[in-house]
């Protein structure tokens, strides 16, 4: 069963709108709909292509979601191009960014906190431990939510003995078979 293709342009545009939101450029978010979306790993051009952006917005946001380890660059044997794909752990890739983001908001605070030590502001040292206190808890959880998925990961790659990007790769590989045959 396929997803019908304006839901699949709704998606990817979300994505694109929750990537700015997040701090990140919309193409990043609207090329991760993509690959989320597509079967297979995709080139610049055709990501490109799809997206209706130029290859080098495609290119440098291809960057970016490597280094944030939600995309990951696959190389085919014996092909001089290279191709994108989602990464075998988007999700903890994503909430890994927003730990970072939630620790950063947290120091901001404790650093306002203890500037404001012994001042005369006793409601705003109030608001402002709260607050501290509530990314700590957030922060926690989040850190549990990560160690349990990626235990839960591990488990899953040992039990069924498959890696994801060997997977990907294959498919590519009947893609294309199924191109030449036509």
């Amino acid at each position: 069963m396929t997803a019908h293709p304006t839901h699949v342009d709704r998606f990817i545009e979300q994505l694109g709108y929750l990537a700015e939101g997040e701090g990140l450029p919309r193409t990043a978010g609207r090329m991760m709909g993509v690959l989320i979306t597509s079967g297979t790993p995709l080139g610049i051009d055709e990501l490109a292509t799809r997206l209706k952006v130029s290859r080098a917005s495609v290119s440098t946001n291809s960057r970016l979601l490597q280094s944030l380890a939600i995309a990951q660059l696959v190389v085919e044997p014996g092909s001089r191009r290279d191709y994108l794909q989602i990464s075998g752990d988007p999700s903890s890739s994503l909430l890994t960014l927003g730990l970072r983001r939630m620790q950063s908001m947290r120091q901001a605070i404790r650093e306002m906190r203890l500037a404001l030590r012994g001042a005369r502001l006793d409601l705003t040292g109030v608001r402002l431990k709260r607050m501290e206190e509530f990314y700590d808890t957030a922060i926690a959880h989040a850190q549990l939510v990560l160690r349990k998925w990626r235990k839960h990961e591990k488990d899953r790659v040992e039990l069924v003995g498959v890696n994801p990007s060997a997977l990907a790769a294959s498919g590519r590989r009947r893609k294309r078979e199924r191109g030449s045959r036509l």
